[in-house]
């Protein structure tokens, strides 16, 4: 008559310590994906800041051996900047082309020039490629490199490429041109998304 309550015991006794060891796992589950998480994300910024800092120190080289050319031979249209500058671009959610117009700086002999995008990256550590496209470029031409380019007249008109920004916030990045016995002409830019316009609310307070 005993013997069946001693089962019953031993049965709850097995199943609680099953449900011990099932959410156990589960939290060991949890905190190796966690970790999982948080090392890959460590991981994508790191690999970010690489690619920033090895073009920040190509932009030095660069920089440097220039150092005792001649100065600038185009400026920025629009920029207060002798060297370049800076802009901040509007980038629609499906991207865009963005133009932009170099002025020859008078007295300056410039057959070619050679033009560098630099990627951009993003709050979150994330970085995407802007491509360089020139007037008469095949489709496929756009690229974040482009060397040997003959300039004549008094304007070089170019466009850069936006992809979609994969998320909100501002992409900052570096265009850089370079011409040979001149110092580089560095364009610091900032991709962001424009602001939404919200409607606004009336509030009426009426009177009593």
């Amino acid at each position: 008559m005993h013997a069946r309550p001693t089962c019953d015991c031993a049965d709850s006794l097995c199943r609680s310590r099953g449900q011990n060891l099932r959410r156990s796992t589960i939290r060991s589950d949890r905190r190796r994906a966690s970790s999982a998480f948080s090392f890959i994300g460590a991981l994508r910024r790191r690999v970010a800041a690489g690619v920033a800092i090895g073009f920040a120190l190509f932009c030095l080289l660069i920089l440097s051996s220039g150092a005792n050319a001649d100065e600038t031979p185009l400026t920025l249209a629009g920029s207060a900047s002798s060297n370049g500058g800076e802009i901040t671009i509007p980038v629609p959610d499906s991207g865009g082309i963005y133009s932009l117009t170099f002025l020859r700086k008078a007295g300056q002999d410039l057959s070619s020039i050679n033009l560098y995008a630099s990627s951009f990256i993003g709050a979150q550590g994330d970085a995407i490629p802007i491509k360089i496209q020139l007037p008469g470029d095949a489709k496929d031409a756009p690229a974040e490199t482009r060397k040997d380019i003959p300039v004549s007249g008094q304007l070089l008109l170019l466009a850069l490429v936006i992809p979609p920004l994969p998320h909100s916030g501002s992409y900052q990045g570096t265009l850089i041109v370079t011409a040979p016995a001149k110092d580089a002409i560095v364009v610091k830019i900032t991709l962001q998304r424009p602001a939404i316009a919200r409607p606004a609310t009336l509030v009426v307070d009426p009177k009593s």
